[in-house]
C-alpha cells in the first residue's frame, strides 16, 4: 500500500532550519555522497521517521484523486478528554506496531512535522544550540496544535452550550404557558415553527421514531345508573359529552328516555344509543384545551323516571363501546367498564340532586383520548402540529438542564487542558532558553581560556 507523506516532509521543524544553514548543509551532503545539486540538496537531508520500521503502520484512506490506488494519512485532532477523533483539517496521525504475531502492541498519534527527521550524518554535524532549538520548536509545533484543537473543542462547547441555553428558554417559556400546572393532563399546542421536536432530535433528548400521541380526544357515551327508593336496582340514564368552546368546558346531554314509567337497565339505557353520539375533537388548539380540564367537575343534569324517588346510595358511571354496525340500527352501544362511584347527595329528587354541586363528578380524560398516534421524525418531516402534556415539558426541562451541566463540565476539562498545555509551552520555552544560555556561557569561557 503506497501512502502519500512526501508533502510532509516541508512540515518538518527542522527543513527551516537546514535552509537557513543551505551551506554547511550542502559541504555535509557531499561528503557523505550526494550528487544533486544545492538548489535540489535539501529534500535529501531527511529521512522518513514513521514507518521507519515496517511494524508500524499508519491510518489512512484512499485518495480518490491519486494514481495507482494511493493512500493518505487520516488525519485527526486532540480533543480535552486526552483522545483524538478525526477531522480532515486535524494535524494528528495515528500510528500503530505490530508485534511479532501481528497483533497490535503501540498504538499513538504523532504530528504532521513528525513524519520526517534528519539523517544520522546531518545529525551529528548539528550543534547543541541547534538541536535544542530543533527540540523546543518541534515540541512548541506540537502543543500549539493541541492548543489550538482544545479552543476549537471549547469554542464548540460554548456553542452547544448557548444553544441547549436557549432550547431551556423556550421550554421554561412553553411551560409558563401552561395556566395550572396541578392537572395532570393539561396540554399545549407546539407549532411547526417552533422547531421544538427537531431542537429536542439534534440533542438526543427525543428519539425521531418516538411516537407521540397527537391532538385528538373522543368523547365517548356515559351511563348514568341512580338509586332509587323503589327496589333495589338503579335506574340508568344515558349522556353524551361535548364541548363547549364558549364557557370552556365539558357539557352532558341526557338522552330521551323510552318509557317514562318504567325503570331502566344499562342494556337498556345503552339501547336508546342507536347512531354515532360520540363527539371529535381533533384540531390541536380545541383538544389541548379539552385535556386542560382534567380534574375539573361535570355536570350531569338528570330527568329520572316519574314515580321513582331517588335514594341515598351511589350514583355509578358506566363507559361504553360500540359493537359492529347495522345498516337498519346505525352504530350500536353497549355497556362498558366502569369508570367511577360516587355518593350522591342533595334531596330525593331531581331538583335537589341537579342543585346539589356534590354531585358533579371529575371524570378521567385519559379515557377518552384516542390513539391516534404519530412519530416526531414524521411530525417534523411533515411540519404538523402536535400536543405536548406539561409532564413532558418537566421532563424535557430537566434533561435539557443536566445536558447543559455534564457539556460544562467537558468544558472545564477543555479549559484544564489549554492552561496545562500552555504551562508546558512556557516549560519548553524556559528549558530551551537555559540550555542555550548555558552553551552560551561555556562558549564565553572558552573563548576566555583561549586569549588567555
Amino acid at each position: 500500500m503506497t501512502i502519500l507523506i512526501d508533502e510532509f516532509k516541508s512540515d518538518s521543524i527542522y527543513w527551516d532550519l537546514f535552509a537557513a544553514e543551505k551551506d554547511l548543509c550542502y559541504r555535509l551532503y557531499k561528503s557523505n555522497g550526494g550528487i544533486k545539486s544545492r538548489g535540489k540538496f535539501l529534500e535529501d537531508l531527511f529521512v522518513e521517521a514513521f514507518p521507519e520500521d515496517e511494524r508500524y503502520k499508519i491510518d489512512a484512506m484512499e485518495d480518490a484523486e491519486a494514481l495507482n490506488s494511493a493512500f493518505r494519512p487520516r488525519a485527526y485532532r486532540a480533543t480535552a478528554d486526552a483522545d483524538y477523533v478525526y477531522d480532515p483539517d486535524g494535524d494528528f496521525f495515528h500510528v500503530c506496531r505490530d508485534d511479532e504475531s501481528g497483533q497490535t502492541c503501540e498504538s499513538f498519534y504523532i504530528h504532521r512535522s513528525q513524519f520526517f527527521k534528519p539523517k544520522p550524518y546531518i545529525l551529528q554535524g548539528m550543534g547543541v544550540v541547534a538541536l535544542a532549538m530543533a527540540a523546543a520548536f518541534q515540541n512548541t509545533q506540537i502543543q500549539m496544535s493541541q492548543m489550538a484543537d482544545y479552543i476549537h473543542e471549547a469554542e464548540t462547547i460554548n456553542s452547544k452550550i448557548a444553544d441547549l441555553n436557549k432550547l431551556y428558554s423556550d421550554l421554561n417559556l412553553l411551560l409558563a404557558s401552561f395556566t395550572d400546572l396541578s392537572r395532570k393532563y393539561a396540554a399545549t399546542v407546539v407549532q411547526p415553527e417552533q422547531n421544538l421536536w427537531s431542537q429536542l432530535v439534534a440533542y438526543g433528548l427525543v428519539s425521531p421514531t418516538h411516537v407521540l400521541k397527537k391532538a385528538s380526544v373522543h368523547f365517548r357515551p356515559i351511563l348514568l345508573g341512580l338509586d332509587v327508593e323503589a327496589g333495589d336496582d338503579c335506574d340508568w340514564m344515558a349522556f353524551t359529552l361535548k364541548y363547549d368552546e364558549t364557557e370552556n368546558k365539558i357539557v352532558t346531554k341526557q338522552f330521551p328516555r323510552k318509557n317514562w314509567w318504567t325503570r331502566d337497565s344499562a342494556n337498556e339505557a345503552a339501547g336508546q344509543l342507536r347512531w354515532d353520539t360520540k363527539n371529535h375533537y381533533d384540531d390541536p388548539e380545541t383538544a389541548a384545551l379539552i385535556l386542560s380540564l382534567e380534574g375539573t367537575p361535570i355536570h350531569f343534569q338528570i330527568d329520572s323516571a316519574d314515580g321513582w324517588r331517588l335514594g341515598s346510595g351511589l350514583a355509578l358511571y358506566h363507559d361504553t363501546r360500540l359493537t359492529s354496525e347495522d345498516a337498519a340500527t346505525g352504530t350500536n352501544w353497549v355497556p362498558a367498564d366502569a369508570i367511577l362511584q360516587k355518593t350522591m347527595y342533595g334531596g330525593a329528587y331531581d331538583s335537589g340532586y341537579n342543585a346539589d354541586s356534590q354531585n358533579d363528578p371529575t371524570l378521567p380524560l385519559s379515557r377518552y383520548q384516542v390513539d391516534d398516534n404519530d412519530t416526531v421524525g414524521n411530525i417534523i418531516a411533515n411540519r404538523k402540529k402536535s400536543l405536548i402534556r406539561v409532564w413532558d415539558v418537566r421532563k424535557y426541562v430537566d434533561d435539557v438542564r443536566q445536558k447543559i451541566e455534564c457539556i460544562n463540565n467537558t468544558l472545564q476539562t477543555s479549559t484544564a487542558r489549554i492552561h496545562m498545555i500552555n504551562q508546558d509551552m512556557q516549560a519548553n520555552f524556559s528549558t530551551a532558553t537555559n540550555m542555550i544560555s548555558s552553551v552560551g556561557q561555556q562558549l564565553k569561557q572558552a573563548a576566555k581560556g583561549i586569549r588567555s
